[in-house]
């Protein structure tokens, strides 16, 4: 069952409460706005939580949306392949870092994928993996590396992604567009706290979302209309606090 939007805040929030050894007691309840209230008997703290993920890349496309369009592709492939009645497999595919799939294409790519596994399906509790030698667009779309095959036995078949990407270390810019984004918020919250927060997440589980803050990226002063600002690693789980001046 997938996590609601809510359901996925509070973790990170729990989370980042583990990595903060500041962080105060007391009782975390769910808000709109502010996204949390902890209340610690004494003063109550409004905290704003948002996630960070990487900029368009040089050819103007946006990493989220692209991992989009390879789960919807990966979708299609295993709807084609489970139509053809040949044996489960899992399989994983390795996109290169940048890929033109749409909805127009779409079926032109799963059905080259799909043929490409059929083709080279493992033998019964065997692994193959196939490596593109970028020699036969047709064949073997350039935007795939590698496909790797798995014939287990299993129940059904699964499609799934290798999970590589760049990590970024740099993304002072990034950063600040996030928390420009929330500063704005902070007029309209009603006087119900004392203090608000911002909480910045980094996810690190696709390629859209891998950071890893430089010294230059953690010292830096961001602008900012709260009164304090977090940075949330949620690969190291290590937890920051920014060094923020005033926003007006």
């Amino acid at each position: 069952m997938q996590l609601t939007k809510k359901e996925i805040e509070a973790y990170y929030l729990k989370r980042f409460s583990q990595s903060i050894e500041s962080f105060p007691k007391g009782n975390i309840i769910p808000s709109e706005s502010p996204d949390f209230i902890l209340d610690t008997g004494e003063y109550k703290i409004g905290i704003e939580i948002t996630r960070i993920y990487k900029s368009a890349n040089f050819r103007g496309t946006n990493p989220q949306v692209q991992e989009n369009e390879q789960n919807l592709l990966r979708a299609e492939c295993k709807k084609i392949y489970d139509e053809m009645g040949l044996p489960n497999v899992e399989v994983h595919i390795l996109f290169n870092s940048f890929t033109s799939f749409n909805k127009k294409n779409r079926r032109e790519y799963a059905n080259k994928i799909v043929q490409l596994v059929s083709m080279n399906l493992p033998p019964s509790r065997g692994v193959h993996r196939i490596v593109n030698d970028y020699k036969n667009v047709n064949t073997f779309p350039f935007e795939i590396d590698s496909i790797t095959i798995y014939r287990f036995g299993y129940n059904k078949s699964f499609w799934g992604e290798s999970g590589v990407g760049f990590v970024q270390q740099h993304f002072i810019n990034e950063l600040q567009e996030v928390i420009d984004k929330k500063n704005i918020l902070v007029s309209s919250y009603t006087n119900c706290c004392a203090y608000y927060w911002l909480l910045v997440v980094i996810e690190g589980l696709r390629d859209s979302s891998f950071f890893d803050p430089s010294a230059e990226t953690l010292n830096h002063s961001y602008k900012s209309n709260f009164n304090k600002v977090f940075l949330y690693n949620g690969f190291s789980e290590k937890g920051h606090e920014l060094k923020i001046v005033s926003a007006d």
